[in-house]
């Protein structure tokens, strides 16, 4: 399904192989230069953890995603762009399985809402939430939808009833906060990370 999602949304990807195990996966990768790398964790043979050591060994700047169906699997996971629980893949409001296509296109960070929830008890899911800002304040999230419907400071500031400088130095923080230098960077971000979204 993942594949089939990726192709339709992404026309220019190629899709090289579907591997069942370590062993098949890694023989492709020292053939073939891959940019993403899909994975579950209910591998015929190895371990997730093994194959995405492997992988990025083989191909430093690899974008990888996986879905878990077994939260065990999380144990001594290195990290991914995207991490999914197989239980969030269904039709959510807040689109997991396009939030973790986006993290590895665009090269962030996303961890799907349910292993969020174990973060608490688990570290190893918190640690995909590393480099990842705090939540976005009320503010932030109004300067966001602003940059999403292409207003400028002057307009966001008519809007929120603030001066423009205000909403300039509003903007300067959030873009901080996110650790990017512009507008669409911002929002691509915030939208893998699952701090923003945005209505049609």
């Amino acid at each position: 399904m993942l594949l089939g999602l990726l192709s339709d949304q992404f026309p220019g990807i190629e899709l090289m192989a579907a591997c069942e195990g370590e062993a098949e996966a890694c023989d492709v990768m020292q053939r073939r230069e891959p940019g993403l790398l899909l994975l579950g964790d209910d591998l015929a043979n190895g371990s997730p953890a093994s194959l995405i050591r492997r992988a990025i060994a083989l191909h430093p700047d690899l974008r990888v995603m996986l879905v878990l169906q077994s939260p065990q699997a999380l144990e001594n996971l290195p990290f991914v762009h995207g991490l999914l629980a197989d239980a969030d893949l269904g039709l959510r409001p807040d689109y997991p399985i396009f939030q973790g296509l986006m993290a590895m296109l665009t090269n962030t960070h996303y961890c799907s809402p349910s292993l969020l929830e174990q973060a608490a008890e688990r570290p190893s899911c918190d640690r995909h939430r590393q480099g990842a800002p705090a939540k976005l304040t009320p503010r932030e999230q109004d300067i966001l939808s602003g940059y999403a419907r292409g207003l400028s400071n002057q307009e966001v500031a008519v809007e929120l009833q603030l001066s423009p400088h205000t909403v300039k130095t509003y903007s300067a923080d959030l873009l901080a906060k996110l650790g990017v230098n512009n507008r669409q960077k911002a929002l691509r971000k915030a939208v893998a990370l699952g701090l923003a979204r945005f209505s049609a």
